[in-house]
């Protein structure tokens, strides 16, 4: 522990990505907060962009610790590569606004129209054997139902 700060908690955020600090400086009594951005640009682990961190914030991760700045550090990286996998129900409304234009651009850019050189009219394709089971319709009968 730092010998002027006291750790009182950490937290990570999603947007824009940062590790968030409580701690209260042992002089004053005053609790305080530090936010420091997390930039990740190569796909970093935890422990690459703590070590980037503590070039620029070294007094303040050492009042909280390794371990638990590691732990919000994991937490917002496996949040981060959710965003990136398409986990949209993480998303802040902005950040879902932006991603719906950017998805409906692909889709106009991709989109073969009737007038298309490239239409084909009832295309069908074989998608081979499911990956996964599916429990509704494993009975084998067509309509078992009706």
């Amino acid at each position: 522990m730092s010998a002027t700060l006291q750790a009182a908690g950490v937290g990570a955020r999603l947007e824009p990505p940062a590790v968030i600090i409580d701690y209260i400086e042992r002089a004053t009594g005053r609790r305080r907060r530090r936010i420091i951005p997390v930039r990740r640009k190569y796909n970093e682990t935890p422990t690459q962009l703590l070590d980037m961190m503590r070039l620029h914030h070294e007094t303040y991760l050492d009042c909280i610790g390794e371990t638990k700045v590691l732990q919000a550090l994991q937490a917002l990286v496996d949040a981060m590569d959710n965003v990136k996998e398409g986990n949209l129900n993480v998303l802040p409304d902005e950040v879902l606004e932006a991603k719906k234009k950017e998805m409906d651009a692909d889709f106009e850019r991709n989109r073969v129209s009737k007038d298309s050189t490239d239409f084909e009219y009832d295309v069908q394709k074989e998608f081979g054997p499911a990956k996964e089971a599916s429990g509704w319709d494993s009975d084998g009968s067509e309509d078992s139902e009706w």
